[in-house]
């Protein structure tokens, strides 16, 4: 039925495209990417094909949209997607979203149209180039300034290990002084009693 309704239709709701990552560096910097790479909304579909099969997949629907291109659609109702095909959609650079169904009550028409039509947590993508591309982009930028960082950090702890170094051996030559100086006046006090 979401297939039909889909085909019919020719939109569908899709999430928003976002890439985001987060990392700290040696430095105890945070470092964070959020960006929105494609709004979330209804985009219209052309090329609308059901249970097609394509580079070893066969998804619930193939389409063209306005905004994501060529997208595979999964409508999961006893069964999401495993990792399996995930790891097949990534390998081929695919966009895929999947659409959770399994829990809409009462499963009609009504309920299938907002689900599949209207803003929902029910869909998520499995795997969008757009953000794998983002994504390795700004961990080829950050890298550079991670590295820095932890030489940096590297050389600070250096710094403060011959710091403390230097600390350590003025306080035994502070240790020795003292007990020469102890040990001087008890002899001159030995002399002075004998």
């Amino acid at each position: 039925a979401a297939k039909q309704l889909i085909a019919e239709k020719k939109h569908l709701w899709f999430p928003v495209v976002r890439a985001e990552h987060s990392e700290q560096d040696a430095l105890g910097r945070q470092h964070e990417l959020f960006e929105v790479l494609i709004p979330a909304g209804i985009d219209s579909l052309t090329a609308i094909r059901t249970e097609q099969w394509l580079s070893g997949l066969r998804p619930d629907i193939l389409a063209t949209s306005a905004l994501q291109g060529e997208v595979l659609v999964e409508i999961a109702v006893t069964h999401k997607v495993d990792f399996e095909k995930r790891a097949k959609v990534r390998g081929r650079g695919l966009a895929m979203v999947e659409f959770n169904l399994g829990d809409l009550r009462p499963l009609n028409f009504v309920t299938l149209a907002d689900a599949l039509f209207q803003p929902s947590k029910r869909a998520h993508w499995v795997h969008h180039p757009k953000i794998e591309a983002r994504l390795y982009g700004y961990l080829a930028w950050l890298r550079p300034i991670l590295e820095n960082a932890e030489r940096k950090a590297e050389a600070k702890a250096e710094t403060e290990r011959l710091r403390q170094e230097e600390y350590d051996r003025e306080q035994l030559r502070k240790a020795e002084k003292e007990a020469t100086k102890q040990a001087s006046a008890k002899a001159t006090a030995a002399e002075f009693k004998a």
